[in-house]
């Protein structure tokens, strides 16, 4: 069965989106497709809501198209911010479950999808990477010991550590071969876990928000 079952994008999508992450002058900081993939799972569960403007900034950083994307969109940049739009939205849709798709992270090598169960620890450690580059764009993450406890497998799966993550980089360990296909067969229930986790956190939040502004326009009202 194809990993891309159900999903709003299609493999032609995804190499677009490859392509363009992965252009021939993009640097070794550059995202690639495994680190994308990561990255906005952590932005969608993240517990404040992160502006598109913010992280597409970051995930084009990098690249040669970041003028084109970022500053001056033409007709190619375009269509990849509505590649990566559908890209998110296809992210969003496995968290939440929507027609029982599941979040599953996606390793792509070769130009084509890796099945996760047979992913290398270097996809993995790459995939956990851009999750905890995610991370880094909202700090309450941090400010949770429920949190740092969770996240210290991801940290330790990591290839690189992406982002400095306080109380977290000196509780990394060396994995064996058996630690790392736990991790590894863990790492969705992980992923759904950390979304959930902070979705009454976000709910919380944009309730306030919303109370504020009416406040604020009835004072405004009020006033005339």
């Amino acid at each position: 069965m194809s990993e891309l079952q159900n999903r709003k994008i299609n493999i032609d999508d995804l190499r677009i989106l490859s392509r363009c992450l992965t252009a021939d002058n993009a640097d070794d900081e550059s995202f690639n497709l495994t680190k994308l993939h990561g990255f906005l799972c952590s932005v969608v569960s993240a517990p404040s809501v992160i502006a598109p403007e913010e992280y597409i900034n970051i995930v084009f950083e990098n690249t040669i198209f970041k003028s084109e994307i970022v500053y001056q969109p033409d007709e190619e940049a375009l269509n990849i911010l509505v590649t990566l739009k559908r890209f998110y939205d296809n992210v969003v849709d496995e968290l939440c479950g929507f027609k029982d798709i599941k979040c599953t992270p996606l390793l792509w090598e070769n130009n084509n999808i890796v099945q996760y169960d047979k992913g290398s620890q270097e996809l993995i450690g790459q995939w956990c990477d851009g999750y905890l580059k995610g991370c880094g764009l909202d700090s309450t993450w941090t400010k949770d010991e429920t949190i740092i406890a969770k996240l210290i497998p991801m940290v330790n799966m990591a290839s690189i550590v992406a982002i400095e993550m306080e109380g977290l980089q000196d509780k990394m360990i060396k994995n064996s071969g058996n630690q790392f296909r736990v991790m590894r067969a863990t790492l969705p229930m992980l992923v759904q876990y950390l979304f959930e986790y902070w979705v009454p956190y976000k709910e919380k939040n944009i309730t306030a928000a919303i109370e504020n502004a009416d406040k604020v326009c009835n004072t405004k009202t009020q006033a005339k």
